[in-house]
Protein backbone atom coordinates (compact mmCIF):
# COMPACT_ATOMS: atom_id res chain seq x y z
CA UNK A 1 0.00 0.00 0.00
CA UNK A 2 0.97 3.83 -1.25
CA UNK A 3 2.82 5.71 1.78
CA UNK A 4 -0.01 7.95 3.29
CA UNK A 5 2.28 10.00 5.69
CA UNK A 6 5.89 11.16 6.04
CA UNK A 7 7.92 13.19 8.81
CA UNK A 8 10.50 15.05 7.78
CA UNK A 9 13.44 16.25 10.40
CA UNK A 10 15.69 18.98 9.12
CA UNK A 11 18.88 21.10 10.68
CA UNK A 12 18.69 24.35 9.42
CA UNK A 13 21.60 25.85 11.05
CA UNK A 14 21.18 24.10 14.33
CA UNK A 15 17.61 24.47 14.36
CA UNK A 16 15.82 21.57 14.42
CA UNK A 17 12.73 21.63 11.78
CA UNK A 18 10.20 19.03 11.81
CA UNK A 19 7.43 19.01 8.48
CA UNK A 20 4.77 16.31 8.42
CA UNK A 21 3.35 15.80 4.98
CA UNK A 22 0.30 13.66 4.12
CA UNK A 23 -1.27 12.11 1.19
CA UNK A 24 -3.57 15.06 -0.04
CA UNK A 25 -7.57 14.83 0.31
CA UNK A 26 -10.08 16.72 -1.69
CA UNK A 27 -9.46 19.56 0.39
CA UNK A 28 -5.97 20.35 0.04
CA UNK A 29 -6.06 19.42 -3.37
CA UNK A 30 -8.58 22.57 -3.73
CA UNK A 31 -5.88 24.41 -2.13
CA UNK A 32 -3.40 23.69 -4.14
CA UNK A 33 -5.02 24.95 -7.28
CA UNK A 34 -6.19 27.63 -5.62
CA UNK A 35 -2.62 28.45 -4.67
CA UNK A 36 -1.33 27.73 -8.49
CA UNK A 37 -4.14 30.24 -9.32
CA UNK A 38 -2.82 32.62 -7.21
CA UNK A 39 1.18 31.71 -8.53
CA UNK A 40 -0.23 32.28 -11.77
CA UNK A 41 -1.69 35.60 -11.21
CA UNK A 42 1.67 37.18 -9.32
CA UNK A 43 3.23 39.79 -11.18
CA UNK A 44 6.86 38.12 -10.63
CA UNK A 45 10.02 39.80 -12.25
CA UNK A 46 11.97 37.02 -11.21
CA UNK A 47 11.29 33.76 -13.34
CA UNK A 48 13.24 31.58 -11.16
CA UNK A 49 10.67 32.95 -8.23
CA UNK A 50 7.44 32.97 -10.00
CA UNK A 51 8.43 28.94 -10.84
CA UNK A 52 8.78 28.56 -7.00
CA UNK A 53 5.46 30.21 -6.21
CA UNK A 54 3.98 28.37 -8.91
CA UNK A 55 4.95 24.88 -8.46
CA UNK A 56 7.34 24.16 -5.17
CA UNK A 57 5.08 26.24 -2.86
CA UNK A 58 1.50 25.24 -3.24
CA UNK A 59 2.45 21.35 -3.30
CA UNK A 60 3.99 22.28 0.11
CA UNK A 61 1.51 24.12 1.52
CA UNK A 62 -1.41 22.23 0.64
CA UNK A 63 -0.29 18.76 2.11
CA UNK A 64 1.51 19.48 5.10
CA UNK A 65 -0.41 19.24 8.54
CA UNK A 66 1.96 19.63 11.40
CA UNK A 67 5.34 21.88 11.45
CA UNK A 68 7.80 23.04 14.33
CA UNK A 69 10.73 24.97 13.86
CA UNK A 70 9.06 27.50 11.48
CA UNK A 71 6.31 29.87 11.32
CA UNK A 72 3.40 28.15 10.62
CA UNK A 73 1.62 28.75 8.41
CA UNK A 74 4.58 29.98 6.27
CA UNK A 75 4.20 33.31 3.69
CA UNK A 76 5.53 32.40 0.49
CA UNK A 77 8.16 35.07 1.39
CA UNK A 78 9.45 32.74 4.02
CA UNK A 79 8.95 29.87 2.02
CA UNK A 80 11.74 31.36 -0.70
CA UNK A 81 14.40 32.13 1.67
CA UNK A 82 14.27 28.67 3.16
CA UNK A 83 17.58 26.92 2.96
CA UNK A 84 17.59 24.66 -0.52
CA UNK A 85 18.04 21.16 1.33
CA UNK A 86 15.07 21.53 3.44
CA UNK A 87 12.75 23.06 0.67
CA UNK A 88 14.14 20.45 -1.71
CA UNK A 89 13.26 17.31 0.84
CA UNK A 90 9.77 19.36 1.41
CA UNK A 91 8.99 19.52 -2.19
CA UNK A 92 9.77 15.90 -2.66
CA UNK A 93 8.43 14.37 -0.03
CA UNK A 94 5.07 16.24 -0.97
CA UNK A 95 5.53 14.72 -4.73
CA UNK A 96 6.46 11.12 -3.91
CA UNK A 97 2.74 11.25 -1.59
CA UNK A 98 0.92 12.51 -3.95
CA UNK A 99 1.91 11.10 -7.44
CA UNK A 100 -1.16 11.92 -8.86
CA UNK A 101 -0.24 15.72 -9.50
CA UNK A 102 1.77 14.37 -12.34
CA UNK A 103 0.13 11.17 -13.51
CA UNK A 104 -0.95 10.88 -16.87
CA UNK A 105 -4.68 10.28 -17.28
CA UNK A 106 -5.24 6.78 -18.86
CA UNK A 107 -6.99 8.75 -21.56
CA UNK A 108 -3.94 10.52 -22.70
CA UNK A 109 -1.73 7.54 -22.33
CA UNK A 110 -4.08 5.54 -24.89
CA UNK A 111 -4.28 8.56 -27.47
CA UNK A 112 -0.31 8.90 -26.97
CA UNK A 113 -0.08 5.50 -27.58
CA UNK A 114 -2.07 5.61 -30.94
CA UNK A 115 -0.65 8.31 -32.33
CA UNK A 116 1.40 7.62 -35.62
CA UNK A 117 4.78 8.42 -35.79
CA UNK A 118 5.78 11.51 -37.70
CA UNK A 119 7.37 10.96 -40.90
CA UNK A 120 10.55 12.95 -41.71
CA UNK A 121 10.17 15.35 -44.03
Amino acid sequence: MAEKLKTLTYDMDGQEVTITVTRTTAVMDSKRMRLINEGVEAKDDDPDVHNLRMYQYPNCMCCTTAVTGLPWPLSFEDFANLDGGLESAWFNAAVKLNPHWYAQTEAGEQAAEKKPASKPI
